[in-house]
């Protein structure tokens, strides 16, 4: 009858421990479907001997990095990041189990829901993969330290505080900590904000702008200055700047964008701003600096839009070098394709050159106004870059 029992309470402990794991995959499917996109669009990795061995002789630390950016290729599509998460956090649960067991201690096991609920926290508030690649790995090293260790030694080990002899207690107190962790998980407001801030930003990526401005609320396009930026950028899509630039009570044209921009949001934007006047140069430019902010020089956010870049000025010759570049990664082979038909597309109807620059115009390196009056004096019929002087004259 005991070990009846003993059965019992340990089917109810696996069932606690990997019956919530679908729980977890829908807190993050439907909470922070951005969060998770903006893993891998902030990733990079290629099937390069040149990038494998640059990672490789970094040491441990070079080898989680390539791990983590394998991985985070994945994420590009939210059922698999959020499927790679889940298995992340239940691989703590898995090694919490089983140090338990090892241990002779499963009135002990309350305690794997304190850090596997820490581990879930975590994982939203790092944002990149790497972190918790890591932390699962060291985690993984000690649980099999232990386990290896002679069985008159693992005894040995003191675990009377953490025992929990009472079914009831334990099972109550597991069900306490892990709802909190999920509370905190499903309400943490920085995490919300970075969301916000993620979906801002890949709207106005994809020119959706209706959707910038309903993700905007009016308190924070008045007093958040990247927030205000993308709700002007929004208006002036529309073609709706000057009826609404009175909302915004600006102090300064360069509140149209980031003049001089330091940290890689600020020169994305600027990207975003300039792919609007139609100058693709400054973009890709832009789009470059932004990558080479992050570890690997590149990220596949950006270099999906480089491409696109090149091929929205008709440059075959460097759109190829990216695609080809973006077609050594894992899973892009039907984006590239596609782009490839542009590109075959081109050589049979080329671009049209765009006429030579009469002034010396160094784009970003002047305050706004006079920067708009520069370009429209290399190009008058520019209607955006007016839209924009004749808002920023009106200040």
């Amino acid at each position: 009858m005991k070990k009846k029992n003993e059965i019992k309470t340990k089917r109810i402990g696996l069932a606690w421990h990997y019956g919530l794991l679908p729980l977890v995959w829908l807190l993050w499917y439907f909470l922070y479907p951005e969060t998770i996109g903006n893993v891998e669009a902030e990733s990079f990795f290629v099937w390069t001997p040149d990038y494998a061995d640059e990672k490789l002789s970094g040491g441990v630390a070079g080898i989680l990095s390539l791990a983590s950016g394998f991985l985070s290729q994945f994420f590009r599509w939210r059922e698999g990041g959020v499927l790679i998460q889940t298995l992340l956090f239940g691989c703590m649960l898995g090694l919490s189990d089983l140090l338990s067991c090892r241990l002779r201690c499963r009135e002990c096991a309350w305690f794997s829901w304190v850090v596997a609920g820490l581990f879930l926290c975590l994982q939203l508030h790092w944002g990149r993969l790497e972190p918790a690649i890591g932390v699962v790995a060291g985690y993984g090293l000690l649980v099999s330290c232990v386990v290896l260790l002679p069985e008159r030694v693992r005894l040995a080990i003191p675990l009377r505080l953490l025992r929990i002899a009472n079914p009831k207690i334990h099972y109550g107190l597991s069900a306490a900590i892990i709802l909190s962790a999920f509370a905190l998980f499903a309400l943490s407001p920085s995490a919300h904000n970075r969301e916000k801030r993620i979906a801002v930003k890949q709207a106005a990526t994809a020119t959706a702008w209706n959707a910038v401005l309903r993700y905007i609320t009016p308190d924070e396009a008045l007093h958040d200055p990247m927030l205000q930026r993308y709700a002007l950028l929004a208006f002036a899509g529309m073609d709706k700047l000057a009826e609404n630039l009175p909302k915004f009570r600006l102090s300064s044209p360069d509140s149209f964008y980031f003049y001089l921009p330091s940290t890689p949001d600020e020169r994305y934007f600027n990207a975003l701003f300039y792919r609007s006047l139609g100058l693709y140069n400054e973009y890709v430019h832009q789009l470059s600096e932004v990558a080479i902010q992050y570890a690997d020089g590149m990220t596949f956010g950006c270099l999906r839009q480089i491409a696109d870049g090149y091929l929205k000025m008709g440059n075959d010759r460097l759109a190829k070098k990216y695609l080809t570049l973006l077609g050594r990664s894992t899973c892009h082979a039907g984006w590239v394709r596609s782009r490839l038909a542009l590109l075959d597309a081109l050589k049979e109807k080329p671009v049209d050159t765009p006429e030579k620059s009469y002034f010396d115009i160094f784009i970003g390196s002047y305050p706004f106004l006079h920067e708009m009056e520069l370009l429209l004096k290399e190009n008058p019929h520019n209607t955006r870059a007016k839209m924009y002087f004749d808002a920023a004259s009106a200040l």
